[in-house]
């Protein structure tokens, strides 16, 4: 569980998926692994429907891992900086990749460095 700082808030993060290999074979708990959080596997066929009708359990938010807003560390000035530039160095590609495959098909394309 991760608490907010700004508002004491709990957060639930887990993971469906099939299998537990499969679950464990997933990019998405990288992060997780490095900050030595914990992540509910879920594998059972009903875990996916009980955590979209299941929004938080016991005053604590569940949340999929694999969510794009999930920070569990506070960025440095530094690595916000670099950010912008990688984004800035890839927005041609970015913008050619998704006029290539067809914008009425894909709603946007952004780099991702969780994966």
């Amino acid at each position: 569980m991760v608490k907010s700082e700004d508002k004491e808030e709990k957060t639930i993060y887990y993971i469906v998926g099939k299998s537990e290999a499969e679950v464990l074979a997933s990019p998405y708990l990288a992060q997780f692994k490095e900050n030595k959080e914990d992540v509910l596997l879920l594998t059972d066929p009903i875990d996916s429907w009980i955590v979209k009708a299941l929004t938080e359990y016991k005053g604590s938010k569940l949340k999929p891992i694999t969510a794009d807003d999930i920070k569990l560390k506070e960025e440095t000035k530094e690595e916000v900086k670099k950010k912008e530039e990688i984004k800035k160095e890839f927005k041609d590609f970015l913008e050619f990749t998704k006029n290539t495959i067809s914008a009425d098909k894909i709603e946007k394309v952004e780099l991702n460095e969780k994966l």
